[in-house]
């Protein structure tokens, strides 16, 4: 009987090695689940011409957790492992307006494709020039000055005592 009672035994380990085995063998694909999402897209002027070094913002409406990126030189931008949930996008870049995404919702997994099309903005910017340059005689060759007076008295001359 301690026989039957062995092998008993040993066949429930078995069993219990062999579902620990297989619940092993599960773990790697449950890792590999994702619980973020990504934004991605273009930025683009009204002629179509991708826009770069433009700000992005991304906020979380729930929790105001900001994440922010610049659009590389091809424009594209990227958000990477974001939390699921509802945000809202915000483009700004120098002489244009700022364009706002309304609300919109991340799922898990999710990667989102939302390009921008920015408007063309006024400058609040004066630029005075204030200094002049040299008027040029375009139609002839000749160079010329006017010479004061007081500018001949003083002019050194060839001839002219130094002490004096």
């Amino acid at each position: 009987m301690p026989r039957l009672q062995l092998r008993g035994h040993l066949k429930l380990v078995m069993r219990a090695f062999v579902l620990a085995v297989i619940a092993v063998g599960f773990v790697p694909s449950a890792l590999a689940q994702l619980s973020t999402a990504s934004v991605t897209g273009v930025v683009r002027d009204p002629s179509g011409s991708v826009v770069t070094g433009a700000k992005l913002t991304l906020t979380n409406i729930e929790t105001a957790v900001k994440h922010e990126s610049l659009s590389n030189s091809a424009g594209n931008y990227l958000f990477l492992s974001i939390p699921p949930g509802q945000y809202s996008l915000e483009v700004s870049a120098p002489s244009f307006t700022i364009a706002r995404v309304p609300q919109f919702v991340l799922a898990v997994n999710q990667t989102a494709t939302i390009d921008v099309s920015l408007q063309v903005g006024s400058l609040a910017q004066t630029v005075n020039v204030e200094a002049t340059g040299e008027l040029l005689q375009s139609s002839t060759a000749e160079v010329g000055a006017v010479v004061a007076a007081k500018q001949v008295v003083d002019l050194p001359l060839n001839g002219r005592n130094f002490t004096q």
